[in-house]
């Protein structure tokens, strides 16, 4: 699927997990924490400041190289394939 916005950290001027790149995202896109769903192979670096921002609805992509960290509530997968399932779509 082609991007509708690409937004970098030299464009924000800050890196995660800094909460300002949270921020900076939100604004940019115009929505609030409910209205996105944060995809990230990190839960140190993006689940957790995500969670603090109030980003409910969050995908773990486990590649094997962090720790798991569940209680951060989110969904967990190991094949991006499978991210179109959690949407009640087909896997592709």
């Amino acid at each position: 699927a082609p991007f509708e916005v690409v937004i970098s950290a030299e464009e924000m001027g800050v890196y995660k997990p800094r909460l300002r790149a949270f921020e900076y995202m939100l604004d940019k896109l115009g929505v609030t924490p409910d209205e996105i769903v944060h995809v990230s192979a990190s839960p140190m670096y993006d689940h957790r400041p995500a969670a603090i921002m109030g980003i409910e609805n969050k995908v773990y992509m486990d590649r094997g190289f962090e720790h798991d960290e569940h209680w951060l509530g989110y969904e967990r997968i190991t094949d991006i394939a499978d991210l179109p399932v959690l949407f009640g779509l087909p896997r592709p």
